[in-house]
């Protein structure tokens, strides 16, 4: 960013502030803050309109706290700097939150914001204290309360409830754009009341935590009956760790929040209680996702009820991690892009975003065409033909006239023209031809 910062926070000492919380606290509204890397461990509140900015490698600026909904806490204290004092005897969903904004007009560029309380379990085992499969493992990592928040080049990293799009009390918006960047967890890891827009970022399912057999759940929105629009992913990928496997994760479910749970959503009331809605539409979706599933309140999936729908979406088989046997392919098996990481997990919607993905070299990645490329148009998907081509020097009838055998013979032809002619060739083959590095799968 150009704008000059009112406070630079920096974990070595070398800014204003090695404390993000001091920071926040101390410039005015609309201030700039920037982040420089280190890791900054505990809660964080922003309480006023600010543009939090991280200086490098968004995996190397680290916001991260390791607090769970069921963590004790005293009665009467609040759970969190933004939360008010509370008579609960834990911290709950909201108050594990590591960084919450409770503001409008706040913008989060480049920087990592995670909640690492269930990190050492594994395979269901290993939870702290409280918690567990059946609940109490919330974990938030970002919390929004505000309109007009912006999230760029963030990574949202957690477990169960992740990212928590809320919505203040009262009926103002409360929007929430997050672009370009990474959200990870397992179970309803993008959640709340917001209306949120996901576009061009990666969700990516984890793995490990979860016991044997337990389903991962990615969106539970909790949208109020009367408002029209929840959450939307556009124009994304949805992939998962490896060890996730196909069919494993529901795409989501409606939060009914504050409906008990009964036999067939039997509590839930229409036109009154929440009614999530979702739409996931023209991204790139990974073999771990299956359909919807029932809601928190144990009302199963109506598509006549509910408001959860996908549209445009491309599925990417499994046979995009496939390799050739050991025995077969060249020098012991070829692997292509099988060791992608999620995030050389590329969907290509045009010419441009090719080239880009080609500029990783030998990195291995995986590369889905979402649609049709034509490499004979130009940036603007423009056919080009050979006059479009041509060098400025090359005229095609002068060029028969000059070389016609019966004045030019059997030669070779040389000069000029023949010069132009080359230069010509040499421009559209720079047009048409793309060279595919290793370690790449190409995949329609």
């Amino acid at each position: 960013s150009s704008a000059a910062p009112a406070a630079i926070v920096a974990a070595d000492g070398s800014g204003t502030h090695r404390s993000l919380q001091a920071a926040l606290d101390a410039v005015a509204p609309g201030a700039t803050v920037w982040l420089r890397p280190g890791i900054y461990r505990g809660a964080v509140c922003i309480r006023r309109p600010v543009r939090l900015i991280g200086q490098g490698d968004a995996a190397a600026i680290r916001v991260v706290d390791g607090r769970y909904a069921a963590q004790p806490k005293p009665a009467d204290t609040p759970a969190h700097p933004c939360l008010g004092a509370s008579a609960a005897p834990t911290v709950g969903t909201a108050g594990s939150s590591t960084l919450v904004v409770a503001s409008h007009d706040v913008q989060l560029l480049g920087f990592t914001v995670a909640n690492d309380a269930l990190d050492g379990v594994r395979a269901g085992q290993g939870y702290p204290a409280g918690a567990g499969e059946s609940g109490g493992a919330q974990a938030v990592a970002l919390m929004t309360r505000g309109d007009r928040i912006r999230l760029e080049r963030m990574r949202v990293l957690g477990h169960q409830d992740s990212l928590f799009a809320d919505r203040p009390p009262g009926s103002a918006p409360a929007r929430v754009w997050v672009h370009r960047s990474l959200v990870a967890g397992d179970v309803d890891f993008i959640f709340g009341a917001a209306t949120l827009v996901i576009e061009d970022s990666l969700v990516l399912s984890r793995a490990g935590r979860r016991a044997p057999g337990e389903q991962g759940i990615g969106l539970a929105p909790s949208t109020a009956p009367q408002q029209a629009h929840g959450f939307l992913l556009l124009r994304s990928r949805w992939l998962a760790e490896p060890g996730v496997a196909p069919d494993s994760v529901f795409i989501g479910r409606a939060w009914d929040a504050g409906v008990p749970k009964r036999e067939g959503g039997a509590a839930w009331q229409a036109g009154v209680s929440p009614n999530g809605q979702a739409l996931v539409r023209d991204s790139l979706l990974g073999p771990h996702l299956k359909g919807w599933t029932r809601s928190t309140a144990w009302r199963p999936f109506d598509a006549g009820v509910n408001r959860l729908a996908e549209f445009g979406n491309a599925l990417l088989p499994a046979a995009a991690w496939e390799t050739l046997p050991a025995n077969e392919g060249w020098g012991g098996g070829t692997r292509g892009g099988a060791d992608a990481a999620p995030e050389q997990v590329l969907a290509i919607r045009d010419r441009a975003e090719l080239e880009a993905a080609l500029r990783l070299g030998a990195t291995p990645k995986i590369l889905a065409l979402m649609a049709r490329i034509d490499l004979s148009a130009d940036a603007q998907g423009r056919p080009l033909d050979a006059a479009a081509l041509r060098d400025a020097q090359y005229d095609e009838a002068a060029y028969r006239a000059a070389f016609d055998p019966a004045t030019w013979g059997r030669r070779a032809p040389a000069g000029p023209l023949e010069e132009a002619r080359q230069r010509s060739a040499t421009r559209q083959a720079r047009q048409v031809t793309l060279r595919l590095p290793s370690n790449t799968t190409l995949i329609g």
